[in-house]
């Protein structure tokens, strides 16, 4: 019955248009607009990287949905007595990617070649529905004054960057947004309407809605988003869960009476948290479909604000092909579903109109790409290439071995690409055979090789980073060994290495787990090995050409690129930003370079548009100005409608009376067939 409810695909606002099912709204509800708090939290950042892992980098090149809703909901005007919106970003003092760029400058940093470590497939399709939470007293503030609507979403000891601050109003959005590596820069459907809306403060106390976002990845992530929640829930707070926890396990006990928006559903978060903040409990869990094939998720068209304006963050596609033994992501992720190459194309080109400079392309597993939609990942990033205006970049993101393989040559023909980074990130997570078989990562040690050897022969110079997991299932000490002697061998300039963690509902989780003391050992001696060398020393001296996309933390530095993605902090000259300079390289540490310009530096300006403004919205189209001034204009992609659902309590009260009935009937049937006997 939801099922066939679900495909009608009802609007929100006909979905909801019966009585309230618990009760009157709060008053609050009714006449005061939220103040919202957005929590992220991202895998990457749920513990302390290992091994030079960059905790800031993974952040800033997937930014926060959190706060790039937030901050697009705080561009409107707003009227007084308006709530202000919060936004805490992926670092704790300041925006993702200028966090890298600081711990650059103290020589800690790990390289910006981090493009996550684990596979993240995609969302499986559960029912969505609305419901009327628990009733509790609305706190005091609430009843009085206008609500904020806040974005909690930390990731260990790394929030990321305020929301613009508004003097008007009185309430707030507050973003701790920590962003999940795998997730793109998210859009947003529709603005707030007529209705008042909300601006952002850096006071979570002041919010009255926290949207968390989560990973599964890891163990400490996943405890780290429960303990938000608990404190939500304990300063009377509103919440909106969102991310890879809630869409994997959503009849968890702690998520019992709160909205959850799932995976695929992000643009519509505004729906979501307008009913939360009216006091329903809003469910959306369903998978995106078009013409009954799924698809990846929103809409590629759709509005949003960059964190950076000069980078722009493309999904390609979502979920994988594999089954990893210990991988809780595909529960949330899913199966395979690629964009349409014509439409990757068209997002790159609007991009490069509005001053975009430089393109991340992500994925669960690029190379993957096309394999459900008849066609590959060399056949786009030709289609690609031919648009990137001279001066801009393109950088490619994670890929497995397995699918990489098929296309060795075309690969290493696009990575020579003068507007290519010589950049890849391929995953071995073991160098041992037998541990690879236990994850059913669908490779061997030698298919890695072959692939790394392969490149660096043809593609003179390339960075290759690549991730560790120690402490599998069943790793023995000489399993270990080979591990370490690959880098050895190998001395990756980016190396992610990761203590496993078994994750509930997982095969790896059953195995015979590793004793806890012996994966932090080899832990720690992988990381001592990666320490012991400079990628870099050989580079002193080196002229190079860099293109700079953003400042550093402590203001010291802006952070560059040279051709093979390796960072490069040369001095502050506003000429810079966004464009490419020739560099002397005069120093090397285990992250980064510094660059010296050139007496009479050359500076080579992109042939793209002037850039948007921080903060100022992306893809803003007529159709969708529309929606600014009428309130109403086009949907997103087709998705599960909300639907109204009855409280808990009312649903067990039904049931309860279904199983009465029941027996009655079952009583009665005993008695006849008794009577009949005699």
């Amino acid at each position: 019955m939801l099922s066939r409810r679900l495909s009608q695909r009802e609007p929100l606002t006909h979905a909801l248009s019966a009585p309230y099912l618990g009760g009157s709204p709060p008053a609050h509800a009714q006449s005061a607009p939220p103040r919202i708090l957005s929590l992220d939290r991202a895998h990457a950042q749920s513990a302390p990287l290992r091994g030079g892992s960059p905790p800031r980098m993974l952040s800033r090149r997937l930014p926060s949905s959190s706060v790039s809703i937030a901050r697009m909901l705080s561009r409107r005007p707003s009227a007084e007595g308006v709530p202000r919106a919060c936004s805490v970003g992926a670092s704790p003092k300041g925006s993702p990617s200028r966090m890298l760029s600081r711990r650059l400058s103290r020589r800690e940093s790990p390289r910006a070649c981090s493009v996550g470590a684990s596979p993240h497939p995609q969302s499986r399709s559960r029912a969505c529905s609305v419901g009327a939470p628990p009733r509790r007293e609305s706190p005091a503030h609430a009843q009085s004054a206008p609500l904020r609507l806040v974005g909690p979403d930390r990731a260990h000891a790394q929030a990321g960057p305020a929301l613009p601050t508004r003097a008007e109003g009185g309430g707030g959005v507050r973003g701790d947004a920590r962003a999940c590596v795998r997730a793109p820069e998210v859009s947003w459907r529709r603005p707030w309407e007529a209705r008042p809306r909300p601006t952002a403060t850096e006071n979570a106390a002041e919010a009255d809605l926290w949207l968390l976002n989560s990973c599964t990845v890891k163990s400490p992530a996943e405890d780290h988003f429960r303990n938000s929640i608990k404190k939500a829930q304990e300063e009377d707070k509103k919440v909106v869960l969102a991310g890879c926890v809630p869409q994997a396990q959503p009849r968890q006990d702690y998520m019992k009476g709160l909205s959850i928006i799932g995976v695929q559903q992000i643009d519509r978060v505004v729906e979501v948290v307008e009913e939360t903040v009216k006091g329903h409990s809003v469910r959306l869990l369903g998978q995106k479909k078009d013409n009954g094939k799924r698809m990846g998720g929103a809409r590629l068209d759709l509005p949003k604000i960059r964190k950076n304006p000069l980078i722009e963050i493309i999904s390609i596609n979502t979920g994988c092909l594999n089954a990893c033994t210990y991988c809780k992501t595909k529960h949330a992720r899913g199966n395979l579903a690629s964009y349409p190459i014509d439409e990757l194309v068209e997002r790159a080109k609007q991009s490069f109109q509005e001053g975009v400079c430089e393109i991340w392309l992500t994925s669960e597993d690029t190379g993957a790409y096309g394999r459900d939609i008849g066609t590959d990942l060399p056949t786009l990033l030709w289609k690609l290439v031919e648009v990137i205006p001279e001066g801009a970049m393109l950088r490619l993101g994670m890929t497995n071995p397995p699918y990489i393989l098929e296309h060795l040559e075309a690969m290493a023909k696009i990575l020579s690409h003068p507007r290519v980074y010589a950049f890849l990130h391929i995953p071995v997570q073991s160098a041992s055979d037998s541990v690879l078989m236990g994850m059913k990562r669908e490779y061997c040690v030698a298919d890695f090789k072959r692939v790394v050897d392969f490149l660096k022969e043809k593609v003179p110079g390339i960075t290759i980073a690549t991730d560790i997991i120690c402490g599998f299932p069943g790793e023995t000490d000489e399993d270990f060994q080979d591990t370490v002697k690959l880098v050895e061998d190998y001395r990756f300039p980016s190396l992610f290495i990761n203590q496993f963690y078994p994750r509930p509902g997982t095969p790896a989780a059953k195995m015979q787990q590793v004793p806890a003391q012996v994966k932090k050992q080899r832990t720690k001696e992988l990381s001592q090995l990666f320490h012991s060398y400079n990628p870099y020393d050989h580079k002193i001296g080196e002229r190079q050409q860099v293109l700079v996309t953003e400042e550093s933390f402590d203001s010291k530095f802006y952070v560059a690129h040279n051709r093979f993605y390796e960072q490069v902090l040369v001095p502050k000259n506003p000429q810079f930003m966004g464009k490419m300079v020739e560099v002397d390289i005069y120093e090397s540490g285990k992250h980064f370079l510094k660059g010296q310009p050139v007496s009479e530096a050359q500076v080579y300006t992109p042939s793209i548009s002037t850039p948007l403004a921080k903060g100022e919205v992306s893809g803003l189209t007529e159709e969708f100005k529309q929606v600014l001034e009428n309130g109403s204009g086009p949907k997103a992609h087709p998705g599960a409608a909300i639907q109204p659902q009855r409280p808990p309590g009312a649903r067990q009260d039904g049931r309860q009376a279904i199983l009465t009935v029941i027996l009655i009937l079952l009583a009665v049937l005993v008695a006849l067939v008794l009577k009949t006997h005699q």
